[in-house]
């Protein structure tokens, strides 16, 4: 006879509907019985646990409760939870976690099945397999595994630095707290691209000086820090995080900061005719790139010693970008709306750039330090003048029908509306 629990795997986020299923769905987002994380230990309260459990036990919950057990690889009890009915009449409100909070939910599938979701106040310690068992009515069956996967972390390169300074949303550091239950002792670690003397100053351990391992002031608890050493840094390529247990973070950009950016960019395209003076301000604020969403920033790119791009960017969707900055004073279009002598010769640099790609891709790739099989497409970029210079008609008319289907073009003033508008979110 089928046993009546099962275990689903772990969760990222669950969203339950406004109305009860079936009438709205229940969606279940990152479902996995393998995790991979960052650097250990990572703390679990914010990832839900999902079980299946037939819907006739709880018609006797109050009669026959039933536990799950969580096993280390060692066959030690990591968790246990025990859940039973508190409130006559209800199966809304069961506990508990014997080491702690709980918040457990139940969502009806049918008749037969529930769904059981709980977040549990846990840690995952290491990388190891764990075993999930489930008692009930006496019986004791296996009902799932969740293992938990580390790789070691790659450095991070210039390239991927200047691509997390494009990004609004990420992180100029993180920081996490270690502790004990029997002790008062707390050990704190940040990572960022630089040392921060100000986090340094309240006590915090920068991730490239720490020992492997520390010890709490009681000695029940070791702390293996190999992981962080290892691999702290790579929570800084994760775009919006979102705190998780005692792990924090601060962005890099604020609202304020961005509008300054912007601010600072327009005064300089109003009052700059040249094009060198610009692409320098976009080198220091990669931030106005932000809309191209680049996991590496290439900045003046050489083409197999044949040409030199101004920026060469490897997108999240893993397509390659050649970028021609051209002058803020460049004038785009003649008075019957094609494009001028300037602007075609801006053209024709990226698209001989493409073509050069297309007859020599592995040769460029590799001298951009990237793997083939990472860019899946190539296209250009042309960002030249501004808008305000040109007819609203011939501008619209030139963007509805671009010369070429594989090179976008932009004013420069563009790249800060863009970034204005991005920035709100921020606010």
């Amino acid at each position: 006879m089928l046993f009546p629990i099962s275990f689903l795997g772990l969760a990222e986020h669950i969203e339950m509907p406004g109305a009860r299923y079936p009438y709205g769905p229940v969606d279940i987002f990152g479902l996995s019985k393998f995790k991979n994380f960052f650097f250990y230990p990572w703390g679990l309260e914010n990832h839900v646990w999902v079980f299946m459990v037939r819907s006739s036990i709880f018609t006797h919950l109050d009669e026959h409760s039933f536990s799950i057990t969580i096993l280390n690889e060692d066959g030690v009890k990591y968790a246990n939870i025990e859940l039973n009915k508190t409130t006559q009449g209800s199966v809304e409100n069961i506990t508990t976690l014997d080491n702690g909070y709980c918040d457990i939910s139940i969502g009806p599938l049918d008749d037969d099945w529930q769904l059981v979701m709980g977040r549990f106040p846990l840690v995952a310690v290491k990388p190891e397999k764990y075993t999930i068992v489930a008692t009930h009515k006496n019986e004791t069956s296996q009902i799932g595994q969740i293992v938990f996967l580390y790789d070691k972390s790659e450095p991070l390169q210039a390239e991927e630095i200047k691509a997390l300074e494009t990004d609004p949303y990420s992180a100029t550091h993180v920081r996490a707290e270690l502790g004990c239950k029997s002790c008062d002792f707390k050990y704190k670690i940040y990572t960022s691209l630089d040392r921060d003397n100000g986090l340094e100053s309240e006590g915090y351990n920068w991730q490239y000086d720490l020992p492997n391992t520390v010890s709490c002031n009681c000695g029940k608890t070791n702390h293996n820090l190999v992981y962080f050493k290892e691999s702290m840094h790579a929570i800084l390529r994760i775009s919006d995080l979102t705190s998780s247990g005692e792990l924090n973070y601060t962005r890099r950009y604020s609202h304020s900061y961005i509008l300054n950016i912007v601010n600072m960019y327009s005064n300089l395209l109003k009052s700059e005719k040249y094009e060198n003076p610009v692409q320098k301000f976009l080198e220091n604020h990669a931030v106005l790139l932000s809309q191209f969403h680049a996991q590496k920033v290439f900045i003046k790119p050489n083409i197999l010693g044949k040409y030199e791009a101004d920026f060469a960017i490897l997108d999240t969707n893993n397509r390659l970008i050649f970028i021609e900055i051209e002058r803020p004073s460049i004038k785009l279009f003649k008075k019957d709306g094609h494009p001028t002598a300037d602007l075609m010769h801006a053209y024709g640099q990226v698209h001989d750039w493409l073509l050069e790609f297309s007859k020599n891709k592995s040769a460029i790739v590799e001298s951009l330090g990237i793997k083939e099989a990472q860019v899946l497409k190539v296209s250009g970029v042309v960002i030249a003048g501004l808008s305000s210079n040109e007819s609203r008609e011939h501008l619209e008319r030139h963007l509805l029908k671009p010369l070429y289907i594989d090179i976008e073009f932009m004013t420069l003033d563009q790249l800060g509306v863009s970034l204005a508008q991005l920035s709100r979110e921020l606010a």
